[in-house]
């Protein structure tokens, strides 16, 4: 009788213990994890809301932006500098999918190209890849386009040569969807799904 006594006490404790660690990972995902996104994207917007001038006379591209994220080693570490951009990608990629199913009426991913201007080391275009996507990753940094290929050609997830990636800016490509970051973050709080 002890012993059945024991392990229900054993097994209550372990739910109990489950309970408290449920409760703290919710609780730190509504708490911190939109102060977190907030925080980088405010920092987004300052350096995108620098003046036209330091951009050249034929191109977008900010150099000081591209320096900043050549100078970050760690793309794909999940605990790094660039934490923020995968924990985003949770709920980024069902965003950009279901608007895109919205607008388009297809039932997947499957074969609908789309466009990441800005693309850095690759986090966004592998998820939209992983979704089914025929990604194309531009950006203005040849050594961030070098990083994303590696990790593409290192990911066994991923289709063949899905995402593409190109050393390219914006004024000489063109695509049916072009997906930005800064745009996206407007439609996330316009509708409602995220306030900072």
């Amino acid at each position: 009788m002890r012993t059945t006594l024991e392990k229900a006490y054993n097994a209550t404790q372990k739910i109990f213990f489950h309970l408290i660690l449920v409760t703290f990972i919710v609780f730190w995902t509504l708490i911190k994890v939109p102060k977190l996104l907030h925080q980088y994207l405010s920092e987004r917007r300052a350096t995108h809301e620098r003046k036209v001038t330091e951009c050249n006379e034929n191109s977008t591209v900010v150099e000081q932006n591209v320096e900043i994220f050549e100078n970050l080693d760690d793309w794909w570490n999940p605990r790094g500098k660039l934490s923020t951009l995968h924990k985003f990608n949770v709920i980024r990629i069902p965003f950009i999918q279901n608007g895109i199913l919205a607008h388009t009426g297809a039932d997947t991913l499957n074969n609908i190209k789309i466009l990441d201007v800005g693309c850095g080391g690759g986090i966004l275009s592998e998820g939209l890849a992983k979704a089914g996507a025929l990604v194309t990753g531009i950006d203005a940094s040849a050594a961030l386009i070098m990083i994303a290929k590696e990790h593409r050609n290192l990911s066994s997830d991923l289709p063949n040569s899905n995402p593409i990636y190109h050393h390219n800016t914006i004024e000489v490509s063109f695509f049916l969807l072009l997906m930005c970051v800064d745009e996206l973050t407007a439609h996330l709080m316009l509708s409602g799904y995220w306030s900072p």
